[in-house]
């Protein structure tokens, strides 16, 4: 009997969903309005690119207007260690991430 297409791909899609879905962020879900591009504001400062480095290694970038300033403080304080970030590291991170956070 001859196999579908879509019977030979199913483990290959299997694996990717799990592949995809491994490294989950342990960030507070909000109900906030739709964000917006991670990199909209204060784009190409050391924050940004050590956000856009460090912090995507592991989740999605989550859009800085996702969270209020209020609500990025304990998630940057959690995820700072498993991003391996320096203090200076970290300041600039909260800084860029302050720029473009819900109000």
């Amino acid at each position: 009997m001859r196999t579908k297409p879509f019977q030979r791909l199913a483990p290959f899609a299997l694996l990717s969903a799990i592949a995809f879905t491994g490294c989950q962020s342990s960030a507070p879900k909000s109900k906030k309005a739709p964000a917006i591009h991670p990199s909209a504001p204060a784009a190409y400062t050391p924050g940004h690119d050590l956000y856009m480095a460090k912090c995507g290694t592991c989740h999605r970038l989550h859009a800085l207007n996702e969270f209020t300033v209020a609500e990025w403080h304990p998630i940057l304080n959690s995820m700072a260690p498993m991003a391996k970030l320096s203090p200076a590291q970290k300041d600039a991170v909260f800084a860029y991430i302050a720029s473009g956070a819900a109000h």
